[in-house]
């Protein structure tokens, strides 16, 4: 039987008691993730860039530039992701992205869970040749894919601080469906695959 981490329980407790829809929780939870990994490191790891990578500061911005591209959105009905603001103070400055990671985590905890089919348009650059297209999509579509977006970049992170010899937990870069999977799988074959 695989044996569930501390963290992975607090995550499913996250994730089963009743308060915000199950995708702000995961929105949630992957800023969580976001924040123990800086948690986890030094000033000069936040912003080290081992082997000439991007710092783990760098993804930590963009990350929260998604989200915060996602909110301020929703009062003109447009996210344009690509106009992100790029700071990059908050790439040097754990102190700032705690600050902002607060400001997003209250925000996203007051949604109101009527709004989550709510019509939006995504203004998106899809090749570099190209002018932005206008897509349609829903604010549930979109907190769904910054999710998603977010665990992919903590995955990320998890490599480059483990490049600086910080251990961080490899299932806080584990995608919840891959961790569904290994859940349901026979112990024998859970981490296998």
């Amino acid at each position: 039987m695989k044996t569930i981490t501390r963290n992975e329980r607090n995550e499913h407790d996250a994730a089963t008691r009743p308060g915000p829809p199950a995708v702000v929780k995961g929105c949630l939870i992957a800023l969580e993730r976001c924040r123990r990994v800086v948690d986890l490191l030094t000033p000069d790891q936040y912003m080290n860039r081992p082997d000439g990578a991007h710092a783990v500061g760098e993804h930590v911005r963009h990350c929260l530039d998604h989200f915060t591209m996602l909110l301020n959105g929703l009062e003109g009905g447009v996210v344009e992701y690509d106009a992100r603001e790029r700071n990059p103070e908050l790439e040097r400055c754990r102190d700032l992205f705690h600050e902002v990671h607060a400001g997003l985590v209250r925000r996203l905890v007051r949604l109101d869970p009527a709004q989550l089919k709510r019509k939006l348009n995504l203004r998106a650059l899809v090749s570099p040749a190209d002018e932005p297209v206008l897509l349609e999509t829903t604010l549930e579509r979109e907190l769904c894919f910054l999710a998603s977006h977010n665990v992919h970049h903590v995955a990320m992170m998890i490599m480059l601080a483990e490049k600086q010899g910080v251990s961080i937990p490899t299932e806080f870069g584990v995608a919840y469906s891959t961790a569904a999977y290994w859940s349901a799988q026979s112990p024998a074959q859970s981490r296998a695959q």
